[in-house]
């Protein structure tokens, strides 16, 4: 209802203002996108009348309006209107989403980092067992696997890493981790089957390239017309949301196969579209890429695709329309959900390459705590008290008695100081010297004349 109010209120500016669309602020004007979002928006009968009142207002109101220009402007406006009238979206590439509850938004920061760390890998797909329409005498099926170019494994503490997706018929997929091991589907009911695998990364999300796919049909007892692609049809396959999410926003993913046929390669324009219908919420999408939602509800949801045609008519082949049903639980703390809102996890390139070794972490030297040192004592050398020393006994001396004259005095005899003993460790006892002195005898000498 905005865009033909849009519209009319154009038309009534043209018809109104003759002068409009010379001043430049007529429909002519307009950008070629907001053509297409006018005319997908009305009907065929209303877009078809709105065209000839057009036309009729650009030759009545423009003075010297060339033909030729009307008639190219019609033409052009017809192709635009048939196009957008077929239920395609009103801009190639684009999703147009038609709710308010659901919404698109860009992936989360940290997978779309992580997503660089795979852009090296192109993985080669092939299914070993069953072989193609095989007929197997018993109601299961053995399935084999080899994977080139991607290290398929999962990360014991992390609980990712990069996967095949293998799906039987319309069945939600199971994941093999190790192309050593071998998948087992059971209880087959009689008829056809059809077996389709391809490499996913560690958060879901499928590799587009062309090798990364194979599929094989086969027959339990007989063949059937039940689950039966195609080859000349693209084929869609559900990738996801399936299974608990516990974190906003949750990813929407499909695998196309074969999708460019003939027409679609001479004309540029792609042969498909996927009609995604979420909890009753529809939007067109024709781009081979996930799609991050938001506005889920708490507890359960289902979605539904399917795969259309440019007129918007389901393309006919098996598994064109599918639904499933997935739970969303927020505060999830599992390592998809932490990854989907930003936190840091800790060794997260392991998840993509099974030899990563982490990073050493040198380790902070441990605090000593400190002791209090005591004091340790300075030894002091023990001096031994001094020996007194030994009194060394004089000998007498002997006097010599001399006859003195009278008036001569006799000479002082010098004494001579006792020796001091050095004190030594304990000297055996010597007997003392005798120490005898020289006297001299005095020289007698005359009295002197006055």
């Amino acid at each position: 209802m905005q865009a033909v109010a849009f519209i009319l209120d154009k038309l009534r500016l043209i018809f109104t203002d003759p002068q409009a669309l010379s001043s430049g602020q007529g429909i002519l004007s307009f950008a070629p996108s907001k053509y297409l979002e006018i005319f997908s928006a009305l009907t065929p009968q209303i877009g078809y009348i709105a065209l000839w009142s057009l036309g009729n207002a650009l030759k009545n109101t423009v003075n010297n309006f060339p033909r030729w220009l009307g008639i190219a402007l019609m033409v052009i406006l017809c192709f635009c209107l048939s196009a957008c009238t077929a239920g395609v979206p009103s801009q190639v590439g684009s999703v147009k989403n038609k709710s308010l509850g659901i919404t698109e938004v860009s992936p989360p920061v940290a997978i779309a980092k992580l997503a660089k760390l795979f852009d090296q890998y192109t993985p080669t797909v092939e299914i070993l067992s069953p072989q193609p329409d095989q007929v197997l005498l018993e109601n299961k099926v053995t399935v084999k696997i080899k994977v080139q170019g991607l290290p398929i494994f999962k990360n014991p503490e992390l609980g990712l890493g990069p996967y095949v997706h293998v799906a039987l018929d319309g069945q939600e997929y199971q994941a093999l981790y190790n192309p050593e091991q071998t998948l087992t589907f059971e209880n087959l009911s009689l008829g056809t089957h059809t077996l389709r695998a391809f490499a996913s990364r560690p958060w879901h999300e499928s590799f587009k390239n062309k090798t990364a796919y194979d599929q094989v049909t086969f027959h339990i007892f007989t063949p059937t017309v039940e689950n039966l692609p195609q080859p000349d049809q693209p084929l869609l396959t559900y990738s996801r949301p399936v299974g608990k999410y516990g974190a906003e926003p949750v990813m929407l993913d499909f695998y196309i196969h074969n999708p460019s046929l003939a027409q679609a390669e001479v004309e540029r324009i792609p042969d498909w579209r996927v009609r995604v219908t979420v909890n009753g919420e529809t939007f067109v999408t024709d781009q081979w890429q996930p799609v991050y939602l938001k506005g889920l509800n708490v507890g359960r949801n289902w979605v539904k695709l399917e795969l259309i045609d440019r007129k918007g008519l389901l393309i006919p082949n098996a598994y064109s329309s599918t639904a499933h049903l997935f739970t969303y639980q927020p505060n999830g703390t599992d390592t998809l959900s932490r990854l989907t809102r930003g936190e840091v996890i800790p060794n997260l390139e392991a998840i993509a390459d099974p030899n990563y070794v982490p990073p050493a972490v040198a380790e902070e030297p441990k605090a000593v705590p400190e002791t209090k040192q005591e004091a340790t004592p300075t030894p002091t050398a023990t001096v031994p008290p001094p020996t007194p020393p030994e009194k060394v006994e004089a000998s007498p001396v002997t006097q010599v008695p001399q006859e003195l004259p009278a008036n001569l005095e006799a000479s002082p005899v010098t004494s001579v100081p006792e020796p001091t003993a050095t004190p030594s460790p304990t000297p055996a006892p010597k007997k003392p010297k005798k120490i005898r002195l020289k006297v001299r005898k005095p020289t007698p000498f005359s009295e002197s004349t006055p």
